[in-house]
């Protein structure tokens, strides 16, 4: 039996407030149907490294991890989510509850025409030829052009504004750009449980 949406944002939303306060990454893995938890495991500082076997069983699953550092949703991360098939990246830090929602079935052929032009062409004229970009996977060149069009923008802005901000911005836009796709960010509420 499927799990209601609401049972299973309180299921996410529990897992990760047990992690969020830990001093190194944690990750876990939960099916999202049934709200069962799959696997949690203790990472290293900035990683939660898994084997070959459990990074094949991640498709369709929601990942959830903590970043303790309060660092942002990283391009790895949102690589990683796509290339993996997850239904779902959770990203939970001390004051934050970031999500995104990976659509289904993804494919970059899905995309406008002039979309998959430009990333291509801010890649080649950012990197030049160089054939480890260019042969990279859509996904991965789309981060990059993300990256590179936020750069220019960020040398643009006043040094006031806050790394988190800056990025959530990136990942608000980058999921505006694919179909499916959706970006959420919500504040922890902070009390005695939290």
């Amino acid at each position: 039996m499927k799990i209601s949406e609401r049972k299973l944002e309180k299921t996410l939303y529990q897992v990760g407030k047990s992690i969020k306060n830990e001093p190194v990454e944690y990750g876990a893995v939960i099916n999202p149907n049934t709200g069962i938890l799959q696997l949690c495991r203790r990472g290293k500082e900035y990683e939660v490294p898994l084997s070959k076997k459990e990074k094949s069983s991640l498709r369709n699953m929601i990942f959830l991890h903590n970043h303790p550092e309060e660092s942002p949703v990283s391009g790895g991360d949102v690589a990683a989510a796509f290339q993996h098939k997850l239904n779902r990246l959770i990203v939970i830090t001390k004051k934050y509850f970031i999500s995104m929602k990976i659509p289904d079935n993804f494919n970059s052929r899905t995309l406008p025409k002039d979309l998959i032009k430009e990333v291509n062409q801010v890649c080649k004229n950012y990197f030049g030829s160089k054939k480890s970009i260019q042969n990279l996977p859509f996904i991965r060149k789309y981060i990059n052009y993300c990256k590179i069009q936020e750069n220019r923008l960020e040398r643009e802005l006043s040094k006031d504004r806050p790394v988190q901000e800056f990025w959530d911005d990136v990942w608000k836009r980058f999921a505006e750009g694919i179909p499916g796709c959706e970006y959420k960010k919500k504040r922890i509420k902070s009390g005695k449980n939290s």
